[in-house]
């Protein structure tokens, strides 16, 4: 019976992994822009200068790095001319093919040891399922006795791209060898494109159709290869153009808490890219919906599984800040990546939009927030909401309109606060006592407001456990509720972990002064009662 039971729980766990811890969504640069520009959005002509990669490198070091951006990523285009003995590509361009004359001198990990060297890393455009047949006779990496070539199905009529047939001797090997190829020279961010083509050949151009009679469980096992591969590297892992069908089941159970790109790319950028396009109209395959802001708001029923990733952003494409703030401000409560494709020679004055610290700090909080309605067609997709690990709480105020619309959020009908402080944080304007917010918002504008508890907040983390503690910013008092005691008691750890006060609780409500002997600053409540405990971060901010 035992048996019996570990091979189930064998199969149940083969088929949907195992649990990844979901990474902070990347700040980084992108070499899109150039290249997207250079090819005018062709196959030929896009491969970018290595000169021109360096001048981005070191303008991304001192203008962006000190607020987080700590990695840039090479785009497509380029030429498959150069690949080692193992097939894997070893380069951006070798001055062949669809790169013309452009020719790297240096190789990718000599960049990525440059970027090391300036406290950032490599981002790598590339599929690890593409086949370059150039390299068909190259040995798999770990299998000598196969070729890269035996992994082909030559009778497969694909669109551009050879695919690593998954049910081959080697193609695991092949997959997961690439990955730490890259991950051997430094790379922390794999993009991977084109992936509808791969698990079925739809597109929604009729021309660049070419179906596939893929069987699923072969579309699980290459995402289950790339995700094991990136999480045993701590690569973040990017899948980019997926079906996303059924909710994106397949990608939830292959490769959770990776990112999932939910739009089309963002090619000439601008709000109509951002908000326009196609709006409102669903689809059956990639994309679903076509432009960013109807892309979150869809997908944010799974952005407590994957990160969404909205694509690139060209600042210098928008007609004016209101709409430069919301392109930042929307990624960010959505849970998103913010990818600057932005140039050292294209930035213009945008760069205090990619720099607002106190937006980026949501980002390390990992923060994720959620539309009032998943519907992109319903006014409350406009109003987004949230709360941070300290209890704080982030409220988006967005208009698409084309002339100015009032926004209204109720702090206690939509949150169960009675009052509070607010944070506007592109004007750091400060309110105090608020119990509504209503502002008439310019065009394509957009409010973010950060709400911080008072000590006559009404606000109550409640869980199943039964154990409710408020309010989470304390200025002196702290409230624990227990329902049902059994012997319960709380603890107050410092964030290093060292335990600075510790006491039973005697009642069914406690409160606890908190006014003398404990310092400003986060801290850990650990309460526990009989067989359950709860664990609440806190901030004390006493006057």
């Amino acid at each position: 019976m035992v048996l019996k039971v570990f091979f189930v729980l064998f199969i149940l766990f083969s088929q949907i992994g195992f649990a990844t811890t979901r990474p902070v969504a990347p700040l980084y640069w992108s070499a899109y822009e150039y290249c997207y520009k250079a090819s005018a959005n062709g196959m030929f002509g896009g491969a970018i200068p290595e000169s021109e990669w360096k001048k981005n490198i070191d303008w991304v070091e001192k203008n962006l790095k000190p607020f987080g951006y700590n990695m840039v990523c090479i785009d497509g285009w380029g030429d498959d001319y150069s690949f080692n003995e193992n097939g894997y590509r070893t380069k951006h361009a070798s001055g062949q093919g669809a790169s013309g004359s452009i020719n790297w001198s240096n190789d990718y990990a000599w960049w990525a040891t440059y970027l090391n060297s300036k406290g950032m890393s490599l981002g790598m455009y590339n599929n690890p399922l593409w086949i370059n047949k150039k390299a068909a006779n190259c040995r798999i990496k770990g299998r000598t006795d196969l070729t890269v070539g035996s992994l082909i199905n030559e009778k497969e009529k694909t669109t551009w791209f050879t695919w690593v047939q998954v049910d081959r001797p080697g193609a695991e090997e092949y997959v997961k060898g690439y990955i730490q190829y890259y991950a051997d020279m430094g790379v922390t961010y794999l993009r991977v494109d084109f992936l509808s083509w791969f698990e079925d050949g739809k597109d929604k151009l009729p021309e660049l159709s070419n179906e596939i009679n893929r069987p699923k469980e072969h579309y699980r096992t290459a995402l289950r290869w790339m995700k094991e591969a990136c999480d045993a590297n701590n690569i973040i892992l990017s899948l980019v153009m997926p079906h996303l069908y059924n909710n994106a089941e397949n990608e939830i159970i292959a490769a959770p808490n990776s990112l999932i790109r939910i739009n089309e790319d963002v090619c000439d950028g601008g709000w109509f890219r951002l908000s326009e396009i196609n709006r409102g109209q669903s689809h059956s395959i990639w994309s679903k919906y076509h432009n960013m802001f109807d892309g979150f708001v869809y997908w944010s029923r799974v952005s407590d599984k994957m990160i969404l990733d909205g694509d690139f952003t060209r600042l210098n494409t928008f007609a004016n800040y209101a709409e430069k703030k919301t392109a930042i401000s929307l990624q960010i409560m959505a849970g998103g990546p913010i990818a600057v494709a932005d140039q050292y020679s294209t930035i213009g004055d945008n760069l205090r939009y990619y720099t607002n610290n106190e937006l980026l700090d949501l980002n390390k909080e990992k923060f994720i927030g959620q539309p009032l309605s998943n519907n992109p067609l319903d006014e409350k997709s406009q109003i987004w909401k949230g709360q941070t690990e300290n209890g704080d709480w982030i409220v988006g105020l967005f208009n698409r309109n084309n002339y100015a619309t009032v926004r209204s959020f109720n702090l206690y009908n939509e949150l169960g606060i009675n009052k509070a402080n607010v944070r506007e944080l592109w004007s750091k304007t400060d309110l105090a006592d608020v119990t509504k917010l209503e502002e008439s918002i310019e065009p394509h504008g957009c409010r973010i407001f950060r709400i911080s508890n008072d000590n006559t907040t009404s606000i109550q983390k409640v869980l199943q456990s039964g154990i409710k503690l408020y309010p989470t910013l304390i200025k002196d008092y702290i409230n624990i509720d227990i329902c049902s005691p059994r012997n319960p008691f709380f603890s107050i750890y410092n964030t290093n972990g060292k335990l600075i006060y510790s006491s039973k609780l005697v009642d069914n409500s406690n409160q606890i002064d908190l006014k003398n002997g404990t310092n400003n600053g986060v801290y850990m409540v650990r309460i526990a009662n009989g067989d359950n405990s709860e664990t609440f971060k806190v901030n004390i901010h006493a006057d």
